[in-house]
């Protein structure tokens, strides 16, 4: 199986991609293929092949959102719409790799990669069911999907019926999937989907979670643990059932204790910016 690492970034996020990249290579130990998807601006990484692309289109969500202003939510619908660029992780570009580990920008990648590749997702995209960490029925769906827009909104309940208000979801700061899925779920169908239901709080995660758990039921989660450590964790605070100090973790978004740039006796990577 041929696997590739995929992170993104605009200019404002580079140094995030270079210390997630730095972090896959050393402490990863992840010798194979890297691309960087790099939006509106020029970077230059040695070994990593860079994927230049422009921001998405967001002008038809935002007169949705000027017509039916979001009643909830932490305002990124507005804030964050370059969150949206992330759907470019299913261009077709990646249908050269049998499988696509997937990492945001600034993760930290805490021991070797090769146990979360080792996953079988044949037939799958696989993520961290955030429903789960805490056990608590109030964190479903529902919390990613806005009603404000009540055109949208119903639209939603008919394709899919009220019963996936309460439906389990996944984050997308990693994620894997087996891109044979790219033949039944392209790009342009998670775009559409996106204009479609311009009702998403958490943007593109909204509209992943619709289009692979919902619609195509091929989301499974990420197991909590791979071994002895926990998959990914916000946090050490244990804030979604993860409790522990960042060594316990393969992958953490934003640890309170700042880990070692490099582990061991790895060299850093080196960077052109």
């Amino acid at each position: 199986m041929k696997s590739v690492v995929v992170t993104l970034c605009d200019k404002s996020y580079q140094d995030k991609a270079v210390q997630t990249i730095s972090e896959l290579r050393s402490v990863g130990q992840w010798t194979g293929d890297v691309v960087l998807i790099a939006v509106d601006c020029i970077v230059q990484i040695d070994s990593v092949e860079v994927m230049e692309v422009s921001h998405l289109s967001t002008d038809a969500l935002l007169r949705s959102y000027a017509t039916f202003p979001f009643q909830g939510g932490d305002g990124r619908h507005l804030t964050r719409l370059y969150q949206w660029d992330k759907l470019y992780a299913f261009h077709d570009t990646f249908k050269r790799w049998d499988r696509v580990l997937f990492l945001d920008a600034g993760m930290r990648v805490l021991s070797p990669i090769q146990p979360i590749l080792d996953l079988d997702c044949t037939g799958r995209y696989m993520a961290p069911d955030d429903s789960q960490y805490p056990e608590n029925p109030d964190v479903r769906f529902h919390r990613l999907v806005d009603p404000s827009n009540s055109v949208a909104y119903e639209a939603l309940l008919r394709e899919f019926t009220p019963d996936v208000l309460q439906s389990r979801y996944f984050l997308n700061g990693v994620f894997l999937y087996d891109t044979a899925l790219l033949d039944r779920i392209p790009m342009s169908e998670l775009l559409e989907t996106m204009n479609t239901y311009p009702i998403a709080r958490a943007n593109e995660m909204t509209i992943m979670n619709i289009v692979f758990g919902a619609r195509h039921k091929v989301w499974t989660s990420m197991p909590k643990k791979i071994g002895d450590k926990y998959t990914f964790g916000y946090n050490e605070s244990g804030q979604n059932g993860t409790p522990g100090h960042w060594r316990d973790f393969h992958l953490m978004k934003y640890p309170f204790w700042t880990p070692p740039r490099v582990c061991g006796d790895k060299d850093t990577v080196v960077v052109t910016l």
